[in-house]
């Protein structure tokens, strides 16, 4: 199926919701999961949420937002480290700018025991650089900006599902492009499904989501996945990697 066909077939129909009103219910504290799917599987899981969720549409009417996210880390890649090895503590440092509507915040996405404490700040551009009060409010949650590095970049487009009772949201993001200094790639077959909600919320999805896609869970971050890929691990060799990265070194050959 071509990707504007099955991009008419997931938005249409749904009731809409506005960015307006979705951003009054903050999520910064949630549960949450993902599926990575192949299209034509994500296509089919979608068409089926028509009568929970509403479709968030931005003032101009768009259903389809662009995300551009930088990541830093460690020199050491102390947070890739502690994803790929699986680690129930860990965190993320990233800037996004939300083209569509030019926001942009700094942002530390912390997770413990299965939950996600997402805490951010408006910063100003460019992203590739931290601002003086990116560097406050990074020192402000015991993080020093002077040993970070920018490590990879991300782009995607996003549509956005609102359940009715505005408990949870899920996420569907396509044509995923990850970049470093030296190289890029893009994953314009496959999409990313992530629930993101109250304990309720999660735990309903899951029960409606895990039978027909247990195999296409995963734990993984678009962070992670872009390091691995772009640096080419050798899943054969590694000690380091958790299996669910091993396994996403193989993301070419989904089916």
């Amino acid at each position: 199926m071509e990707k504007s066909s099955l991009i008419k077939e997931l938005l249409s129909d749904f009731e809409t919701i506005s960015l307006a009103e979705a951003r009054k219910y903050n999520l910064n504290q949630r549960f949450d999961a993902k599926f990575l799917l192949p299209l034509p599987i994500l296509n089919q899981e979608i068409k089926n949420l028509k009568s929970f969720f509403l479709l968030q549409i931005n003032e101009n009417g768009q259903s389809l937002s662009t995300y551009e996210t930088d990541y830093w880390d460690t020199e050491e890649m102390q947070f890739f480290g502690d994803h790929a090895k699986g680690r129930n503590k860990r965190l993320k440092v990233r800037k996004r700018l939300y083209s569509d509507t030019g926001d942009c915040f700094i942002e530390i996405k912390k997770k413990a025991k299965g939950k996600t404490d997402k805490l951010r700040n408006p910063s100003s551009l460019p992203q590739g650089t931290f601002t003086d009060e990116d560097k406050v409010f990074l020192r402000e949650n015991n993080i020093d900006p002077d040993t970070l590095k920018k490590t990879l970049s991300v782009v995607y487009s996003r549509i956005t599902l609102w359940s009715t009772d505005r408990e949870g949201r899920i996420t569907i993001d396509l044509d995923l492009e990850v970049s470093n200094e030296k190289e890029k790639d893009l994953f314009d077959h496959i999409g990313i499904i992530e629930i993101k909600g109250s304990r309720h919320f999660h735990t309903q999805m899951l029960k409606r989501f895990e039978t027909p896609l247990l195999r296409y869970k995963t734990s993984m971050s678009k962070y992670a996945n872009g390091v691995i890929h772009l640096n080419e691990y050798d899943s054969t060799k590694s000690k380091l990697l958790h299996p669910v990265y091993k396994h996403l070194l193989k993301i070419n050959n989904i089916e």
